[in-house]
């Protein structure tokens, strides 16, 4: 497996993560630290924040 490859499968488990515990989470803190939890090396603080934030917010858009 290359880089790029592993990379992606990383992010794509991440993802897949966040699609399966943001609908349990009743703040976005408590989303954050789950995710947080999950994070791995291919990921910073600061783009998991920003991405993160984003998620939530187009997540509950919907949900309203």
């Amino acid at each position: 497996m290359g880089m790029s490859s592993f990379i992606l499968d990383s992010e794509e488990k991440f993802w897949d993560h966040a699609h399966e515990v943001i609908g349990d989470c009743e703040s976005f803190k408590e989303f954050w630290l789950k995710m947080f939890n999950f994070d791995d090396i291919t990921t910073t603080s600061v783009v998991l924040n920003k991405e993160l934030d984003m998620f939530w917010d187009e997540f509950w858009v919907n949900k309203q």
